[in-house]
């Protein structure tokens, strides 16, 4: 079947945000676990909320938006 995704990508003061949404209701359940080297897929999570600093699944009719934050680091700062 055909699926359209949309991706957003914007700075937000001191952050930069990318939202992804497309078809379809999503309810993480539980938290996000890396699976085994030999599986072929279930890393997207795992992987999204070990390199952002926050990520949100805000549902609306008939999709979800997954937005990802991550704090913008100026060269010469340190975190």
């Amino acid at each position: 079947p055909n699926a359209t995704m949309t991706v957003r990508c914007r700075q937000d003061g001191a952050e930069f945000v990318v939202e992804v949404e497309n078809a379809g209701d999503f309810h993480p359940q539980g938290p996000a676990t890396m699976p085994g080297p030999s599986a072929e897929s279930g890393r997207g999570r795992a992987l999204m909320e070990a390199l952002a600093d926050q990520v949100e699944y805000v549902p609306a009719p008939g999709r979800t938006i997954v937005r990802l934050r991550k704090a913008i680091r100026r060269s010469g700062t340190r975190r």
